[in-house]
């Protein structure tokens, strides 16, 4: 199946579209909006025809695009929110509601935080800053970008799991080889 080719105008029309329908469910009907329920709504209101593969193509930049210019904090999910409870001490049901990078399996939609302390916001910031170099600084520059979204303590948490996540320094046998090697 072929798609039809959208100029760069048509794409940022229904990444605008799908922003209004994200924005609009956070602000009214809950938390979370799962791919299916956003392309829905897509058809209901814009009368897309290919909301699916709308959806797939320009959700993503919408959420980026709430998170830059509106300061939302969206958290990508899996299908395990259905049965999120909020409870911060099982981190194996924490990281198999946070979608991505091997955080918790594919995404089915986005979630909307309660608070700048709610565990799936605080997991996945400090899961991003866990994934490598350019998470951290990408973890790094949402928390300096949006000091409304993270708190004081919130802040605490994800520096506290990058850091646990760091390699143990090397011990007295493995610097004498390493300065005898530099050393050369």
């Amino acid at each position: 199946m072929t798609r039809k080719r959208r100029s760069p105008k048509a794409a940022e029309q229904i990444k605008m579209q799908l922003v209004e329908i994200i924005k609009d469910t956070f602000d009214n009907n809950g938390q979370v909006i799962t791919h299916g329920q956003l392309a829905d709504e897509h058809v209901r209101r814009n009368a897309s025809r290919n909301a699916e593969g709308d959806v797939h193509l320009y959700g993503g930049p919408a959420v980026v695009y709430l998170r830059r210019n509106e300061h939302y904090a969206i958290v990508p999910v899996t299908a395990s929110v259905a049965t999120w409870d909020g409870d911060p001490e099982d981190e194996v049901a924490v990281a198999n509601t946070v979608a991505g990078l091997g955080a918790g399996g594919s995404r089915i939609g986005w979630y909307l935080p309660a608070s700048k302390d709610d565990w799936l916001w605080i997991y996945y910031n400090g899961h991003l800053s866990g994934s490598g170099q350019a998470a951290v600084f990408w973890a790094g520059k949402v928390v300096d970008d949006n000091p409304q979204l993270i708190s004081a303590k919130g802040r605490t948490r994800i520096a506290g799991r990058a850091i646990a996540r760091l390699p143990i320094p090397p011990g007295k046998t493995e610097v004498k080889v390493l300065s005898a090697r530099l050393g050369e």
